[in-house]
């Protein structure tokens, strides 16, 4: 998000102090640029560009909601001025105030059709407003004028994958290292990407990228890979490294990519599926392809035997991803929206959660025991070996469900109204875990239906206990 200046009557009129609250802003000074648009403000209380840049340092500091107040302010005083109503764009749709967002930036298309950016932003808007046409329509429109556009090369791809496009889609997907400021995958420099050609004499460097969900998802192309080249190399974080060895192959798996072999060619695990020429009906969904070690398994079995009641299902939740993660505000769920699972009887419930969303675990007091094992985990092998256990996984759209997924163990994921693309639409199934059951919301922010719907289906699924026998009097 920018702080765009208005037009030449704005520039006539502008503060002598604002371009040095532009430069501390733009240099992420932001107290400082705050405190100088506040006297700014104390002279003149609606100068436009002061208002909009106030807004823009609140964004920057992560306020979105004081944000967006200040942004509203600059275009109540100007109300035609481009770049406020963008800026908006964007702000409203951080908020989930959707309406208002589709609006401001129609009304910034009117004003200016020829800017990439707005149509760029429309684009997101209307993929989280489910209306997948429009959103391509307006990706297009972004990319028509600005065929550099990373951002929107992306927002396309994802909706192109989303609606089952999937080979225009994952060219379109390639376009995610050129989005400015995203972290640039671990590759050697000179060795050339691979483009799926058979290398008998070659050895190849997968380069496990972007988030461990993706990392887990894509692994089931590892053997592939390896039925065309004479040896793989699996660059993996450290979380994630000694459950990758456990792939069908065993192939080598690295932490760091110095003083490696020679490489014939290098690519991500995101990109092999656009090389391999995936399809809707051909996605490999033959599950499980990682299978953690029989001791860890066995260690995790007496752990459950020793704390969760006999006869009870065990029921793993996850609740909430990564607070980085820049879909996290859709995506993640608070314990507490959790209750009406944890009203059941017959269930013991598995927290596999770690970090920030551990908060308040130890404030549940539910009819269902609840049992926290997350913080016990020390590498996402340790989560599989307890994950073999449990007989059922309930998790918002988090890299659990994916590793639920890739171990072949019931999994049912509940899905924000406009889902990550690898969801496809409206089905209850996936062709990538064919053990998963998909829920999602039915409207935008309706989490209370998916967890209904969810709470049902489990009770539903649970043995009928026999009567209570009352005698007679």
């Amino acid at each position: 998000m920018k702080s765009d200046r208005s037009g030449d009557a704005a520039a006539r009129r502008q503060d002598p102090r604002l371009p040095a609250a532009l430069e501390f802003q733009s240099s992420g000074r932001l107290a400082e640029a705050d405190a100088l648009l506040d006297r700014i403000l104390a002279d003149n209380a609606e100068d436009p560009e002061a208002l909009n840049m106030k807004g823009v340092v609140a964004a920057q500091a992560g306020n979105t909601l004081l944000a967006w107040e200040w942004m509203t302010r600059a275009v109540e005083v100007d109300r035609r001025n481009p770049h406020y109503l963008r800026n908006l764009t964007e702000t409203c749709r951080r908020l989930g105030k959707l309406d208002l967002a589709v609006d401001y930036g129609r009304r910034a298309a009117a004003i200016t059709p020829d800017d990439s950016e707005v149509h760029y932003n429309l684009a997101m808007v209307h993929y989280e407003r489910g209306e997948m046409d429009r959103a391509i329509v307006a990706a297009r429109r972004a990319i028509g004028l600005n065929p550099e556009h990373a951002g929107a090369h992306f927002e396309l791809a994802e909706c192109l994958l989303l609606t089952g496009r999937l080979p225009e889609g994952w060219k379109e997907y390639e376009w995610r290292w050129r989005i400015p400021g995203v972290a640039q995958p671990l590759m050697i420099e000179g060795v050339p990407e691979w483009d799926g050609s058979p290398l008998p004499e070659g050895r190849i460097m997968l380069v496990g990228d972007q988030g461990f969900g993706d990392v887990l998802q894509f692994a089931r192309y590892v053997p592939q890979v390896a039925s065309r080249c004479s040896e793989v190399i699996v660059a993996a974080s450290a979380e994630l490294a000694a459950l990758m060895q456990t792939l069908p192959g065993s192939p080598k798996v690295v932490t760091v990519t110095r003083d490696l072999p020679q490489l014939a060619a290098q690519t991500t695990m995101s990109s092999l599926p656009g090389i391999l020429g995936t399809t809707v009906e051909t996605i490999p969904g033959e599950c499980p392809y990682l299978t953690p070690p029989e001791s860890l398994v066995a260690q995790w079995g007496r752990r459950f035997a020793a704390v969760c009641p006999a006869g009870y299902r065990k029921i793993g939740l996850a609740w909430a991803g990564r607070p980085e993660h820049g879909n996290d505000r859709n995506r993640s769920i608070s314990l507490t929206d959790l209750a009406p699972i944890g009203g059941l009887e017959g269930v013991a419930l598995v927290s596999l959660q770690k970090g920030q969303g551990t908060a308040g675990l130890g404030e549940v007091f539910w009819r269902a025991p609840v049992f926290n094992v997350g913080h016990e985990f020390d590498a996402f092998i340790d989560t599989a070996a307890a994950i073999t256990h449990l007989d059922l996984v309930i998790t918002v759209d988090t890299a659990i469900a994916h590793l639920a997924g890739a171990l072949g163990k019931p999994c049912w994921i509940m899905l924000p109204y406009a889902p990550d693309w690898r969801w496809l639409q409206e089905r209850t199934d996936t062709p990538w875990y064919p053990n998963t059951r998909l829920f999602r919301q039915p409207a935008y922010g309706d989490w209370k239906t998916v967890i209904a719907d969810v709470t049902k289906a489990l009770a539903d699924s649970l043995p009928a206990r026999p009567p209570v026998m009352v005698a007679a009097d």
